[in-house]
């Protein structure tokens, strides 16, 4: 469970339905722990997998909020952005969704403080523009 799995959580607890887009994590033991996790706070979980897209279009549609990581490295060639002092591959998949969906991306920051505290923040929205 990360700051942003905690983030989720925050959200829920003041009505914002997540629903969190993870990767399947390579230890198959770690990810059911995860997902175990997630699931058990209320949050729904989808896996980035060949049916993902259409499960958070319709998601969307009911509502619900989709989280995502932005800085998860694109396993293909996508957009390469300076990122922390160097370079990174980012996956263009958070753009697509909110095309697709006609939804703006919020920009939000979750970290923690020591042990005990943590912090979020929100940004102000950003409105992706249709391509046609």
């Amino acid at each position: 469970m990360g700051n942003w799995d905690l983030a989720g959580v925050a959200a829920q607890s003041y009505g914002v339905l997540i629903l969190f887009m993870a990767r399947r994590q390579k230890n198959p033991l770690t990810d059911a722990y995860l997902n175990r996790m997630r699931s058990s706070t209320g949050v729904e979980t989808i896996m980035n997998d060949a049916s993902a897209i259409r499960l958070a279009l319709r998601r969307l549609a009911e509502g619900k909020v989709l989280a995502m990581l932005p800085d998860v490295r694109a396993k293909r060639q996508a957009l390469d952005i300076a990122f922390l002092g160097g370079r990174a591959n980012i996956g263009r998949g958070l753009a697509v969704f909110a095309r697709e969906a006609g939804v703006p991306v919020f920009p939000c920051c979750a970290w923690r403080e020591g042990w005990t505290r943590h912090h979020f923040r929100s940004m102000p929205p950003i409105l992706v523009r249709s391509l046609g």
